[in-house]
């Protein structure tokens, strides 16, 4: 099995890097996946008006993407009339509310509408990242009234789904047209040239971040090289990742069966409606009647050792009330355990920053670690491990901390639910 789990690695290190796609604030503030955030973008820049200085740049690229043909069979010319002498005042609207309590994402317009919502000429935008093509475009487009009679409307999305579009509305043919984002970047970047003159140096930086951020969502041209260089070696070497991946789930088992034991040594057994197969285990501590003590639990994440060449045991207790006072909990902790002369250092009483998974009732408060040596019995290790974790005493010690702190009003729940065996609160 050995030497199935140094192929594989042997493989890993030969596979091709992937090209990764330049970072954008987008992708930093985690931006890129959702529709909401580009259709404000959009908004922004098919208003020639805006401050950033582009004029009709959107506008020009989206009459590329549709093509003049389709702008004048539909009577649009106007619409996109970008001569120096235009007057035409851009109306651009996001969410549009429908009759049918729908929104449309933008509606252009060259007009504001009237006191009977009548608009001029107008461009509807369905603006799609990922999703599906399940919308209603026939009541969209029949729920914008126009006074020139003058629409169409606009699937922009990453994928082109006019062949759904035709499909699904046969009606509408020569009105519904579908864009794709990347031909939208093509030609915004082509036209930009024209606009440097007229735009700042921090609206050029943002409208770069905008195109990086549209370019993240398709294939670096190297990615298909590499992808077909990684797949052939895969199929070359299929039977290794098998026995390498079977041998990963028996060594998991057989370290989960070794941290089982040492809990229930400790009176925190491995939870029996837990799948015994899981790479995530936890354990809840019981008393003399070998009954679960409510509040506290350990966790433990198997692949770490074989991962990370390392071991954790984590504590976490129920309430998450409990987060209000962990820097005090801390300290005190370590004070008590300095009182008692019990010898800790860093190493095995490791403070957690993580205050628990949002949402949850459980409150991770610290960790006790090692590095694992892979020249050292990992059963040498783990002894030693779980024998400074039961001198610590932390769970008792963590009661008289509570107890402490309630005691001097700083806690302002009962404390019932963190007893242990002598039923303390």
């Amino acid at each position: 099995m050995a030497g199935h789990l140094e192929e594989v690695s042997q493989l890993a290190s030969d596979l091709p890097s992937v090209p990764i796609h330049k970072t954008s604030i987008f992708s930093i503030l985690q931006l890129e996946h959702k529709e909401l955030p580009y259709s404000r973008m959009l908004a922004y820049y098919f208003d020639p008006g805006e401050e950033h200085g582009f004029g009709p740049l959107f506008l020009r690229a989206l009459h590329d993407c549709v093509g003049r043909s389709f702008i004048v069979s539909n009577g649009l010319e106007n619409f996109f009339s970008f001569s120096d002498d235009a007057e035409t005042e851009y109306h651009i609207e996001r969410e549009y509310y429908t009759n049918d309590n729908l929104y449309i994402d933008l509606l252009l317009s060259d007009s504001k509408p009237d006191k009977n919502r009548q608009y001029g000429n107008v461009v509807i935008v369905e603006n799609k990242i990922w999703a599906e093509l399940y919308n209603q475009l026939d009541k969209y487009f029949n729920s914008v009234s126009s006074s020139t009679g003058n629409k169409i409307l606009i699937v922009l999305s990453v994928h082109n789904y006019q062949k759904e579009i035709d499909a699904k509305f046969p009606q509408y043919d020569g009105k519904f047209i579908a864009v794709s984002y990347k031909s939208l970047a093509s030609n915004v970047r082509s036209l930009l040239p024209d606009y440097f003159t007229t735009a700042d140096a921090a609206q050029l930086v943002l409208l770069q971040h905008f195109l990086l951020s549209i370019d993240s969502k398709y294939p670096n041209p190297k990615m298909d090289q590499n992808l077909i260089q990684t797949v052939s070696l895969y199929q070359q070497h299929y039977q290794a990742f098998v026995e390498a991946n079977k041998r990963h789930e028996e060594l998991v088992m057989e370290i989960s069966s070794l941290i089982d034991d040492y809990y229930s040594k400790l009176r925190i057994p491995h939870r029996t409606t837990s799948s015994k197969k899981s790479e995530n285990r936890h354990y809840w501590p019981r008393n003399a009647s070998d009954k679960i003590i409510a509040g506290y639990r350990f966790y433990a994440y198997v692949p770490w050792i074989l991962r990370d060449k390392a071991f954790l045991i984590k504590l976490e207790l129920e309430n998450k009330q409990i987060t209000t006072y962990r820097d005090e909990i801390r300290s005190r902790i370590i004070d008590i355990l300095k009182s008692k002369a019990i010898e800790i250092n860093e190493e095995p009483l490791m403070f957690e920053d993580n205050i628990g998974n949002p949402g949850s009732s459980w409150c991770r408060l610290f960790a006790f670690k090692i590095d694992v040596d892979q020249q050292i019995d990992l059963k040498v290790q783990l002894h030693n491990l779980f024998s400074k974790f039961e001198s610590l005493q932390i769970i008792e010690t963590l009661q008289e901390v509570l107890l402490q702190l309630k005691k001097e009003g700083k806690i302002d729940f009962p404390l019932d639910y963190y007893s242990i065996a002598t039923g303390a609160s």
